[in-house]
């Protein structure tokens, strides 16, 4: 492309063969692959998020608690809970 002045219909044409030439712009990217790995990182965000977030704090804030009796033993089982709800969403996506 030249320096200077360039028209309307040369810039459009330019573009245009910079998007064939690009993957980011091919028609593949909603097809079945392109959807599985969206719903892949979208689980692994999940996970991550769920195992180094939600359980370590639900546990210390029960721990900090200071419950007793029949109640610990019920707030006890929440890490569990949530570990068990985030096995079942695993399963739900495939």
């Amino acid at each position: 492309m030249k320096l200077g002045y360039c028209t309307p219909e040369r810039k459009k044409a330019e573009v245009n063969k910079y998007e064939v030439e690009s993957k980011m712009f091919s028609e593949n990217t909603s097809g079945f692959k392109a959807q599985v790995t969206k719903n892949f990182i979208g689980l692994m965000v999940i996970i991550i998020i769920a195992v180094a977030v939600v359980i370590p704090v639900v546990q210390n804030v029960t721990e900090a608690a200071g419950l007793t009796g029949t109640v610990k033993t019920i707030v006890d089982l929440l890490p569990l809970l949530i570990a068990v709800a985030l096995i079942l969403i695993i399963v739900a996506f495939y």
